[in-house]
């Protein structure tokens, strides 16, 4: 938009076609994958083969194409405001998840536009420890008492644990109303 959101009105009206360009090209794609290659005459099999191969890719960018339509107006606020946790992580110290947190930002989307509430580095967030957390016996048993440091949060390679444990603790510390995810 001339404001520099994005006009989750006009993805919207997109969405039908990019879900039956989806489906027209996923049924293509699984037609060409019945045909084998090997049953055909030489000249034929190396170019059935480009085929399946060119048509498989297409149809998984239709694919993520129409998720992408269809999701990303709710995200960017359109059916109301989001709020998001941005966490970059920093490979210098590993963890499953790819590395420590070393800078945050919590950013709002509300119908398009995109705006940043606060950021920081990760030394922003710490407390020694946040016995507030919900943490599940079996996260505390694998990785020790010491999950509920912020530093050791993302120490399971489970994205959604590490996330939901970032965001109870942001939300903690930060303030303000439940964030809807955290990238």
């Amino acid at each position: 938009t001339a404001d520099g959101g994005v006009d989750v009105a006009a993805l919207r009206t997109m969405a039908p076609q990019a879900q039956s360009a989806n489906a027209v090209i996923g049924h293509a794609a699984a037609s060409v994958k019945t045909i084998d290659a090997d049953d055909l005459l030489a000249p034929f099999q190396d170019k059935v083969r480009s085929a399946q191969e060119s048509i498989d890719i297409l149809a998984r960018r239709a694919q993520t194409l129409s998720t992408t339509i269809t999701t990303l107006p709710g995200m960017l606020g359109a059916d109301g405001p989001r709020r998001y946790l941005l966490a970059v992580q920093n490979p210098a110290e590993a963890r499953p998840t790819g590395g420590i947190i070393g800078a945050w930002a919590v950013v709002a989307a509300d119908q398009g536009r995109i705006s940043l509430l606060g950021n920081g580095v990760n030394n922003d967030l710490s407390v020694e420890h946040n016995d507030d957390l919900t943490v599940s016996a079996q996260a505390r048993a694998l990785f020790g008492g010491q999950i509920d440091v912020l530093a050791n949060f993302n120490l399971s390679p489970h994205f959604p644990q590490a996330a939901e444990l970032f965001a109870q603790h942001v939300e903690q510390v930060v303030g303000g109303p439940p964030l809807d995810g955290v990238v």
